[in-house]
């Protein structure tokens, strides 16, 4: 998927210019009722490849800004402290803000770097408990 490269052919609510992957996920981020941002924090930052979806958004905005949606939050990292987390959270809570979404949920899971040291934690019982609640 390119990133979005602002030159605001869509006009917030058009076709993009970018034939990309993006023109797949298009019409079933509209038509959902939920999103469910999952994402591991990468050197303090959300990754690229998920900020170039929400980047994305901009060509859909008309079409998911102030249309009711609900949204989970999955998010792992490797270090453990909480403040290291802030700064995601922050801009998760901040686009839920803007396009009128309702946040259902959280799961952050800290002290999760290599594959499988998830396991043995309570991390994925809370994800399935809060997609059941669904």
């Amino acid at each position: 998927m390119e990133p979005c490269r602002a030159c605001n052919h869509c006009g917030m609510d058009g076709p993009c210019v970018i034939k990309d992957d993006f023109s797949e996920l298009r019409p079933q981020l509209v038509a959902a009722d939920m999103v469910v941002f999952a994402t591991p924090m990468y050197y303090f930052g959300m990754p690229a490849q998920m900020k170039r979806v929400i980047d994305r958004f901009y060509a859909i905005n008309g079409q998911i800004k102030d249309h009711y949606k609900k949204a989970a939050y999955l998010m792992t990292y490797a270090d453990t402290a909480r403040k290291e987390a802030e700064p995601m959270l922050v801009h998760y809570h901040m686009l839920m803000e803007y396009l009128g979404w309702e946040s259902v949920g959280e799961v952050v899971a800290p002290g999760v770097w290599t594959a499988g040291s998830i396991r043995n934690t309570g991390y994925g019982e809370k994800a399935y408990q809060l997609g059941k609640s669904l």
